[in-house]
């Protein structure tokens, strides 16, 4: 029976070890990530952490629990040699790739502000990934580094077993078989937790901020969360008469004259606006672009709807957010029949075309601009001079903006152009000419947001030229932002502020800063308004030039919903269950609002508004709707449920 114990007191062992170590890659990743978290207290991030260490277990249960099991086996055989073998392999290789996974995703955290999810995998399956490899070894040396000390160090502390435990009379009765549904029913509370839900991402804004829930979590536990997740679940907040009363993604206005006007719509790569000097940074690193603002209808308030170019066009062209852990275009979700911008527009005759010089197939944009109407993709496979290849990603954006000018006025009628940029994106790379030409600071990225810039300002003196100039509007947003080097930015309405901005060359009305909340999926409804657009059609955005629109903007990421509204100035965080944070909008700065007990009218009204876009979204891509006729029909609910929280009132 002793020896028995021994196998359950190095199995212990052993989970200890990689506990212990998987603990100390999340300093790792505070350490890559600091200027996210910079702005808490330092309790405030020990206090994270520590609960970090809940996460952590449930984790290693989760992908060792085969393992635990064939470890602790109440039978003789477990004592043998090769057996002790080939668990030891299974152990290293298994727990070797959670411990990279969750240090080396600390460099894409930066980006997307986010750990990565199940969607990984099919971003790995690509050409672009492949071929950037290298280039990631290249500028993350030193994390790959500590990743391989770590790996190392697991080895190395890895407890053997030790032959001459066998030696002698091992005796397996009933103590053995009750200490091994001990352990294991210790494993499942481990991995579960004692709370009446699974203990799931969502769970980390139970013990913390919402902004420093990713120091709470670990890229392994989130990926296999999110594992598999391809139904979503009908919900009812609504009676009959109660949504439409608040919002209607049911778009008509039978009243209006359709002008067809030539569609710009331009999309920079990583354009945040926090590289502007017109958004407050000190040197300005989009200077054509802030000259352009200035003649343009822009927006104060203005928000992307993700944090990755895959999640940005389904947003911007089918006014279709971003609120899955995997991407609209990479979901099971992605040939559901959807009408966006493109096709409407070619039901008016005009031309679409999509033209971004990375390499053909990159992102599944190829596929799609297909799915979604475009009659024409230009991609690198179409770019005549080879030459212009940065070595990466695809063609650099002067060149390639020159093409799109040149292709554009080969086209003999209306049309409407997506122009995607792409030098802004890792690893930074610019011509070799224009060495030292653009400003450097602190971050890489900005002497490429400089050159993008650059690019941009040759587009449009070339444009300037064209029949087609005058007769156009030209739409500018950016996919996402990128590196956040300022507090604001490092925030969770900093992460998704993005410039957008309307202007055409012959209609000053177009002019002014708006205080309107406007995301991307407010761009396609917007166009089409400007249009004159008549008939219905479905958009969970509102046209920014509707004065009687319902203002709010919505961000999903990590099973977390972000909600930004203006009527009642009030910045909303919940997640499916609860709602966990409430946040005052008050310039730059976000002040937590306390939560008591009374005035029901106004939190069931702040608690409709926000579950609206719950409801909806699943009626449009659980299905394959043909026509408008079958949305229209799922959005008059027959029954509500209990409206909770009706006993909480805001105070400050």
């Amino acid at each position: 029976m002793k020896y028995y114990f021994k196998h359950i007191k190095l199995l212990s062992l052993r989970i200890l070890i990689l506990l212990v170590l998987l603990a100390l890659s999340r300093f790792v990743f505070l350490i890559v990530n600091y200027n996210h978290f910079s702005s808490f207290h330092f309790s405030a991030i020990l206090n994270a952490l520590f609960w970090g260490i809940r996460f952590d277990i449930s984790t290693l249960v989760i992908y060792n629990a085969l393992f635990i099991v064939l470890s602790i086996l109440p039978f003789p055989f477990i004592a043998k040699k090769i057996y002790q073998e080939i668990l030891k392999y299974y152990f290293l290789i298994v727990n070797s790739i959670i411990l990279s996974s969750n240090i080396l995703d600390s460099a894409y955290f930066q980006f997307t502000q986010k750990h990565s999810s199940a969607d990984i995998f099919s971003i790995v399956g690509n050409d672009d990934f492949r071929h950037l490899i290298p280039q990631y070894f290249i500028d993350y040396w030193l994390l790959i580094l500590v990743n391989i000390l770590f790996v190392f160090a697991f080895t190395y502390f890895y407890p053997s077993f030790k032959q001459e435990d066998t030696k002698g009379s091992v005796k397996f009765g009933f103590l053995s078989f009750l200490s091994f549904w001990l352990y294991i029913t210790i494993a499942f509370v481990g991995l579960r937790g004692t709370t009446y839900r699974p203990l799931g991402i969502t769970s980390a804004a139970q013990y913390t901020n919402a902004q420093l829930t990713p120091l709470v979590l670990n890229t392994p536990f989130v990926i296999i969360k999110t594992l598999n997740k391809k139904s979503l679940k009908k919900v009812h907040y609504f009676k009959n008469t109660e949504l439409s009363k608040i919002y209607s993604p049911i778009h008509k206005d039978e009243k209006r004259t359709f002008k067809k006007k030539n569609i710009v719509l331009i999309i920079l790569e990583s354009f945040g606006k926090e590289y502007s000097a017109r958004y407050g940074n000190p040197i300005g690193f989009t200077p054509f672009l802030d000259s352009l603002t200035q003649h343009s209808l822009s927006f104060k308030y203005s928000f992307a709807n993700g944090k990755r170019s895959i999640e940005s066009l389904p947003s911007i062209i089918n006014s279709i957010p971003s609120l899955l852990n995997t991407s609209y275009i990479s979901s099971q979700f992605s040939l559901n029949k959807t009408i966006g911008l493109a096709n409407i527009l070619h039901q008016k005759g005009y031309i679409n075309s999509f033209m971004h010089g990375g390499k053909n197939g990159t992102m599944s944009f190829d596929n799609f601009c297909r799915m979604s109407g475009f009659d024409q993709y230009y991609g690198m496979n179409e770019y005549p001079n080879k030459k212009d290849y940065d070595g990466n990603w695809g063609i650099f954006d002067e060149p390639y903006l020159q093409y799109c000018v040149q292709t554009i006025s080969s086209f003999n009628k209306a049309f409407f152009s997506v122009i995607y940029t792409l030098s802004s994106h890792h690893p930074y790379t610019i011509p070799k000419q224009y060495k030292d030409k653009f400003p450097k600071g602190k971050h890489p990225i900005l002497e490429s947001v400089a050159y993008a810039d650059y690019a941009l300002k040759c587009f449009f003196d070339s444009a300037k030229k064209t029949s087609w100039y005058k007769n156009t509007l030209f739409v500018i947003t950016a996919d996402h932002t990128s590196i956040a080097l300022s507090p604001y930015y490092q925030k969770e309405i900093g992460r998704y502020a993005v410039p957008i901005l309307f202007f055409s060359p012959t209609d000053s009305t177009l002019k002014g800063e708006s205080k309107k909340i406007v995301n991307h999926m407010d761009i396609m409804p917007s166009v089409l308004d400007y249009l004159g657009y008549s008939k219905e059609y479905f958009a969970f955005g509102s046209s920014c030039f509707n004065n009687k629109r319902y203002n709010f903007s919505i961000n999903y990421s990590n099973s977390f919903y972000y909600f930004i509204q203006d009527s009642c100035t009030y910045w909303h965080f919940f997640s499916e269950y609860d709602v966990f944070n409430w946040y005052n909008l008050l310039g730059r700065q976000l002040e937590t609002i306390k939560l008591k007990r009374g005035n029901e009218d106004l939190i069931a009204l702040l608690i409709n508004e926000r579950k609206l876009i719950a409801k909806i979204y699943p009626e449009l891509i659980n299905k394959k709707p043909k026509d408008l006729a079958y949305i229209k029909k799922r959005i008059n609910f027959e029954k509500t449920n209990t409206i909770l929280y009706t006993t909480v009132k805001v105070e400050k």
